[in-house]
């Protein structure tokens, strides 16, 4: 069966629509159609069927290829310094007002957060920003934890890796490829150990699953994510960072999205960074 033989129909991907709606909150909408095809067309053939009914009544029984499908429908699109600017703020501007509101109130810990970090570029990104603010070296007194989230569990499997070829490394500079990554293999390079220690990755449905954080997050990164939810996921989902963000806490958002019907409850700092309000 070839992909252009492969065909939906309008009750078929209407269950699809709500199946990924029910399972992970993301919103398919018709355009999308011609994407389903595309990205099952190959897992049908491997199953032998000829057309998705089968399909869906496997969706509808299996937990198994239920996670294989939600792997699939995700959109993983990410490199290092994506957005660059952003990172640029991140360091210095918002990591040094955090740090002198916890120096003023005891407070040592510092919480950051990639929700929908996909393979992990964004995570290791902000924490070579990180490292930079403090000069190369986490200072005795900061316990820091930067931790990634996707629903995709693939993506996370490479994210926690730490390993990246020299393609993917593009943009990102000699010295930073030297200062926080060893050679793995002939063309790739992996993390160092001494940095892993700082970061965590971990499966979460970030529509359906409770934010449940042993400490409020500082800073929250959600790029790109959001927009493929319907406005009344939208609006759950960020009243979940709201709740989820501590005191001073900053939201990062990607360029296609903003917060301005939530101007109650985050306060605008500069394009896509945004400040919780209390």
């Amino acid at each position: 069966m070839e992909i252009n033989e492969l065909k939906i129909s309008d009750h078929e991907f209407k269950r699809i629509r709500s199946i990924v709606y029910q399972t992970a909150g993301i919103n398919l909408t018709e355009s999308k159609r011609a994407l389903i095809v595309s990205r099952f067309a190959r897992r049908l053939r491997q199953l032998q069927m000829e057309s998705f009914k089968p399909y869906i009544r496997l969706l509808e029984s299996d937990a198994d290829e239920m996670l294989l499908m939600i792997n699939r429908i995700t959109t993983n699109l990410t490199r290092f310094y994506r957005e660059d600017t952003q990172f640029s703020v991140l360091k210095e501007r918002i990591l040094p007002q955090i740090m002198q509101y916890k120096k003023k109130h005891n407070n040592c810990k510092l919480r950051i957060w990639s929700a929908g970090c996909s393979t992990g570029e964004e995570v290791y990104t902000i924490l070579f920003e990180v490292l930079d603010a403090f000069h190369g070296r986490i200072p005795t007194p900061v316990d820091l934890k930067i931790l990634g989230s996707d629903i995709d569990t693939n993506v996370l499997k490479k994210a926690g890796s730490g390993v990246y070829s020299r393609e993917e490394l593009l943009g990102v500079s000699s010295g930073t490829i030297e200062n926080f990554f060893d050679r793995f293999g002939s063309e790739e390079f992996r993390i160092k150990d001494r940095w892993r220690q700082y970061v965590g990755f971990k499966k979460i449905n970030l529509v359906y699953d409770p934010f449940t954080f042993k400490n409020l997050i500082d800073i929250i990164f959600c790029r790109n994510v959001v927009i493929y939810f319907d406005k009344s996921t939208q609006k759950g989902l960020y009243e979940k960072f709201f709740s989820a963000l501590n005191e001073p806490g900053f939201f990062f958002s990607g360029h296609s999205e903003n917060l301005f019907k939530y101007s109650h409850a985050f306060k605008f700092v500069e394009k896509s960074i945004y400040k919780k309000v209390v």
